[in-house]
């Protein structure tokens, strides 16, 4: 199981180069069940927030639409247990909150991977970034 950060979502919407294009693929291996993903409900929330400030409400509205049905795409819910989990992983790790949920999310759908551009995810032990190289 892949754990997908919003950026995954984001660059294929708001560029055009080959970091969009690694991104595009990914989501593509998820439709298409090449590989299994899952996400934190909550990634909605940043992905349609940064739309929003970026392109506009109505274009964020339309990409909503469309990540809300992605095909073989789990979104794992923000229970209390992961709150919890994401508190403890913040003493351990300099990490802010929205990634400590993220963290938390993978590590409770039993995520091998955390694919995201963010470098932060480098450092933890417990799971292996993948971004574009």
């Amino acid at each position: 199981m892949k754990y997908l950060d919003a950026n995954v979502f984001i660059y294929p919407v708001i560029d055009n180069d080959k970091r969009a294009d690694f991104y595009k693929k990914i989501i593509y291996e998820v439709v298409s069940k090449k590989i299994q993903a899952c996400t934190s409900i909550l990634t909605w929330d940043e992905v349609i927030h940064y739309l929003i400030k970026e392109k506009g409400k109505s274009f964020a509205l339309m990409q909503s639409e469309k990540f809300l049905k992605l095909p073989n795409l789990y979104f794992i819910e923000a229970s209390s247990s992961i709150i919890f989990k994401a508190h403890q992983l913040m003493k351990i790790y300099e990490i802010n909150p929205r990634d400590a949920i993220h963290l938390a999310t993978a590590l409770s759908c039993k995520s091998d991977e955390i694919i995201s551009e963010d470098k932060v995810f480098d450092k933890i032990k417990e799971i292996k970034r993948v971004g574009f190289r």
